[in-house]
């Protein structure tokens, strides 16, 4: 079944609350979405189905500010919504799985998380997705094509690898993050000087200098330069 489902909100007046698991589910176009937890644990596993149809969405603000230290995603599941799963101080990991094809705004913002894989499958990384977490190490899907602005804001990343469909590196997307090698393809716009991190002004002149060349980037603490190969991130 191809995934294609909206972001925008499922009405709450026709919410289904699960008792036992205290998530809350509402009709989505292709199944349901979860948009509540009223339960008291701290641990969450969404289930894959309800009523015998697919869970195939995270509402806006389902799993934010619940205190939660361990959340399971299934396949199912194809977009995770506005602030689906912020500010969880706990959180320190969670596993987005194949399937999923958009991560809103925030999504993830405010939580604990120390490394991230995004699957092939995701398109599109909102706003302030991954901001304010401690991921030091990251791993971006190939058919991601658009990082918006402010995606990995203010965690202690020092390398990543952008992949080959991304056309541009929006707004401070590693803005606060001290990265010292990049693996980057060609002619991508990296749209200001906060976009590859604390030493992205000096990085976004480099770049343009080599004519946006593809290949290995690196750091030494003064200046940039084009390696043939680092020991950061490697594409999938």
């Amino acid at each position: 079944m191809k995934k294609t489902i909206p972001s925008s909100a499922v009405p709450a007046d026709s919410a289904d609350r699960e008792e036992r698991s205290g998530l809350v589910f509402a009709p989505s176009c292709e199944g349901y979405a979860l948009i509540d937890y009223m339960g008291p644990g701290k641990k969450v596993a969404i289930p894959a189905e309800h009523n015998g149809l697919p869970v195939v969405a995270i509402g806006k603000g389902a799993l934010s500010n619940k205190g939660l230290r361990e959340v399971s995603i299934p396949g199912t599941v194809a977009v995770i919504g506005h602030s689906a799963l912020a500010w969880n101080d706990e959180l320190a990991g969670v596993s987005i799985p194949d399937g999923v094809v958009y991560i809103g705004e925030l999504a993830f913002a405010g939580n604990n998380l120390q490394n991230v894989s995004i699957p092939d499958t995701v398109a599109s990384i909102g706003n302030s997705a991954f901001t304010w977490n401690k991921l030091f190490d990251i791993v971006i899907g190939r058919g991601v094509a658009s990082i918006n602005g402010g995606a990995f804001m203010n965690n202690m990343i020092s390398a990543v690898a952008i992949p080959e469909n991304v056309f541009s590196v929006g707004l401070g997307v590693f803005s606060g993050n001290r990265i010292c090698g990049a693996i980057m393809p060609a002619d991508v716009e990296i749209c200001n000087d906060e976009s590859m991190g604390v030493y992205g002004a000096s990085f976004r002149k480099f770049y343009e200098a080599c004519g946006r060349r593809a290949g290995a980037y690196a750091f030494d603490g003064r200046k940039w330069a084009w390696v043939e190969r680092f020991g950061g991130p490697q594409r999938r």
